[in-house]
């Protein structure tokens, strides 16, 4: 949803492009990040219940290492299957976020721009 809404205002910016006179007096962004959060937030939790009862599934919340191919080691115990997802959502590991300065959390998204921390749309 991000996205979208940076879309719908790069097409603002454009319009000129068509001889369109267009303005852009503003983003809303906490409605945009709120929208988000909305939708996205109902989806998982409803996504991780249907998950949860499948048949010869296991879902398991806990962080984890990769042993080797078909084994993680969760909570000091082995666990190995024939097949292992891992379904890590879109946040990048916090060790990570150090290295790339453009990572967007959801609760950053949420904090107010200023003017040196405002996403480039273009």
């Amino acid at each position: 949803m991000l996205i979208q809404a940076a879309n719908a205002a790069n097409h603002v910016r454009e319009a000129e492009r068509f001889h369109v006179n267009a303005t852009l007096d503003g983003i809303d962004h906490a409605a945009v990040v709120d929208e988000m959060d909305d939708l996205l937030g109902g989806i998982a939790e409803d996504m991780e219940a249907r998950y949860r009862d499948k048949e010869n599934l296991t879902l398991f919340k806990e962080r984890t290492e990769f042993v080797d191919e078909r084994t993680v080691r969760l909570g000091g115990e082995a666990v190995t299957a024939e097949k292992v997802v891992v379904a890590a959502g879109s946040r990048a590991p916090s060790s990570h976020r150090s290295t790339v300065s453009k990572t967007w959390t959801t609760s950053r998204a949420k904090t107010p721009c200023t003017s040196e921390r405002r996403p480039r749309v273009s």
